[in-house]
Parts: structure tokens; sequence; C-alpha cells
């Protein structure tokens, strides 16, 4: 069934997405803490191992055919939000949207960098895509999952290397040359606190020109309804959103632009984009 793009309620969340009830405790259980263990397992294992397999078995997959695996059924409906606005969409068409929208935003960053180095890259598609807005730079991936590397260097002629921002690790940006432009995509909020980032990307700061986040923040939620809904998302799937704050403690970094809430392809899970640099 064909979904045309359409603007609802938020009480009528719960028809399109079953995270009301689960927020409420009336459906699904308990989650368990976040830990380096579980994330492999649902991201090496479960969502990059099975993107393998698949390209094991047809090795003529593109890179846009493996993104259509990963989401499934474009047409699929699925609640998203534009700040407070919530729309249903088709998943396809929400996806396409959020990488338009992330690409607007990086473009104009990076005037004078030398290298892109996109950490917590996955499988490298938003980095393939920055590739593509500038072919002039030189573009470098590091990820955390051992599948999501072994896939991007299927797929991409760029290097993907390890990453571990929680441990402090990032080979990729080392490697780099700088002015380098940093980008983290819906990746802070996986890790317990947005400081061990911020810490190891510190120790690289005579590279680095600027930083730019694409993630939930907690900073910008209003006292709304919504905000609350999101707030407890955030809670119960043991995520982080504290970026805003990490930053606002450090006296060496400036924030250079917030656009908060842009869009989320899950409605209670908003990306802001955020740019920001060390002093």
């Amino acid at each position: 069934m064909s979904v045309t793009r359409t603007e609802i309620a938020l009480d009528d969340l719960p028809r399109w997405s079953p995270w009301p009830a689960r927020l409420l405790g009336l459906t699904g259980q308990a989650r368990e803490p976040r830990t380096p263990e579980s994330i492999l397992r649902e991201y090496d294992r479960d969502k990059y191992g099975t993107l393998m397999r698949a390209l094991d078995a047809d090795p003529s997959l593109s890179l846009e055919a493996i993104k259509r695996l990963e989401l499934g059924d474009p047409e699929t409906p699925v609640a998203v939000s534009l700040d407070e606005q919530l729309l249903v969409e088709p998943i396809g068409a929400a996806f396409d949207r959020a990488t338009a929208l992330l690409l607007d935003f990086v473009g104009p960053h990076l005037a004078g960098a030398a290298s892109v180095v996109d950490l917590g890259c996955g499988y490298g598609y938003h980095l393939a895509r920055i590739a593509e807005l500038a072919p002039e730079l030189h573009v470098a991936g590091g990820e955390f999952a051992p599948a999501g590397r072994a896939l991007a260097q299927r797929l991409h002629t760029f290097p993907v290397g390890p990453v571990d921002l929680v441990a402090g690790d990032a080979e990729p940006l080392e490697q780099a040359t700088g002015p380098v432009v940093v980008v983290l995509s819906m990746v802070l909020h996986q890790l317990p606190t947005a400081a061990t980032a911020v810490e190891t990307l510190a120790r690289h700061r005579d590279k680095i020109d600027r930083v730019l986040v694409y993630d939930a923040l907690a900073g910008v939620q209003p006292d709304s309804l919504l905000g609350l809904l999101r707030r407890r998302y955030i809670e119960l799937n043991h995520y982080s959103w504290d970026l805003l704050e990490v930053l606002d403690a450090r006296d060496d970094v400036e924030v250079l632009e917030l656009r908060p809430n842009v869009i989320g392809t899950n409605a209670l899970l908003p990306g802001s984009f955020a740019a920001w640099r060390f002093r």
C-alpha cells in the first residue's frame, strides 16, 4: 500500500509507533543497559552481519540496494518528526529526506578543510554521499563494529578503520591530514556520555577544524508532552544525549551552529544539527 506524507496529531502517534505504549509500561519488557557487548550484538551480528551475508550472496548489490535491505520495504509507513510537527510517511522517503538535510548542513562547513572523517560511519552510506558532495577532499571513516567496517571496505574505495570513542581510540582521525572536519552522525546517543567522545577528539584538536553532529540533544527539547515522551524514550533505551551540557561545561570549545530537532526518522529520537570547534 502506497503511503503519502500526512501530518498527524500527537494523539495519533500510538497508531504508527509501538513506543507510546511501551513508555507507559503497557507493553514490552525492560530494556537491558547498553554495553559494548550489546552494541556489538545489535550492530555487528544482527544489522551489519545480515547485510554482509546478503552481499556475499549477491556481490553485485549497490550501496543503494544495501540501504534498501537495511530499511526493508521503502513504502512502510513510519512516524517522523520535524521539530514538534509529527508526520507519517514512507520509511524510504523519511531517510532520503534526513540524508538530504544532513548534506545541506554539512556542505557549508567543508570550506577550507583537507579531510572529512566520519566516526561511527557504519558501512559508509553518509560518508559516500559527502564524498560526492566534496570530491576534492580526502574522506575516511571509523566504525566500532567489525562487520560494519568489512561491509564498508567491500562497498567503497575510501578507508574505514576501527574506532572506539569510549576507549579513546580514533585511528582514522590520527591518520587524517588536517584541517579535518569530523562528522558524528547518530553516534553519541549510543555512548554512556558524550564526554568520552569529546575527550577523544580533544587529543587531536590541533588538526580538527570543526565537529559536525547529527543526533538527539537534551538541551533543545521543549517542555511539552512530546518533549517528555522523548526524554522517557532516551531513558528507557539507556541512550545518552548530553552533548550540549558536556560542551557547556568546557572552556575550550565554541558552538558555531545549532539547529534543534531538525528531523527524527523516529519521532521520539529527534536529530539536531550542531557544529562546534576547539578554541
